[in-house]
């Protein structure tokens, strides 16, 4: 599966094998070139083994007003809970990166905070698969789902450090499109909310 591509690992073998044939031979005519694929191969790669998939089963109602209503009610309940454990984990990653001064990533305090992330946003998905959701809000549902498996993906990739140091670096230098994606997210709802006449909580009032 290539949400469990070890990057670190792809790196080593690659390069040992650019190093056996000969193009990543410092001397090698093939050197700058070789170094350059295999760098583009790796951000492909690592990008692609962060990208959450669709979720696998979503159950689509019509969308009558009752039926929106439900969603809105639901969805706002993890929209919350997401939003103080997205915020509460930006606050406190850098003091969490710190503690690898002590025992690197290994360090079993940090181990364990992004372990119990990566539990708290899985759970989040997992609850959005089992919403009922209205035909009209397929998109913004199945983009909210991506979001919260995203942060999943990141910080099993963080807890994982210890192996797979690349795909960690690649995970906080990718965080901050979760801080500039969600506000976004979040104005697409709180319209839909206000286009169809439902009541949300001050989360989603444009007023």
């Amino acid at each position: 599966l290539i949400l469990n591509l070890n990057l670190t690992d792809k790196v080593a073998n690659l390069s040992v094998a650019g190093l056996v044939e000969g193009s990543l031979q410092p001397d090698s005519p093939e050197y700058i070139k070789s170094l350059s694929d295999l760098s583009f191969t790796i951000i492909d790669d690592g990008l692609r083994s962060l990208t959450p998939s669709d979720p696998s089963r979503i159950t689509i109602v019509d969308s009558s007003k009752s039926n929106q209503q439900q969603y809105v009610y639901a969805s706002e309940k993890i929209w919350e809970t997401f939003l103080k454990t997205f915020g509460e984990e930006i606050k406190d990653i850098e003091n969490k990166l710190e503690l690898t001064n002590d025992g690197g990533f290994e360090n079993e305090e940090y181990v364990s905070y992004f372990k119990s992330e990566t539990a708290e946003f899985q759970n989040m998905a997992d609850q959005l698969t089992k919403l009922e959701v209205p035909q009209n809000w397929e998109k913004d549902h199945v983009n909210f789902y991506r979001i919260v498996s995203q942060m999943a993906i990141f910080n099993r990739a963080f807890a994982d450090a210890k192996n797979d140091s690349i795909k960690a670096a690649m995970s906080l230098n990718l965080l901050s499109q979760i801080a500039e994606g969600f506000p976004r997210l979040i104005g697409d709802y709180a319209n839909k909310i206000k286009s169809e006449g439902l009541i949300g909580n001050d989360l989603f009032n444009l007023n």
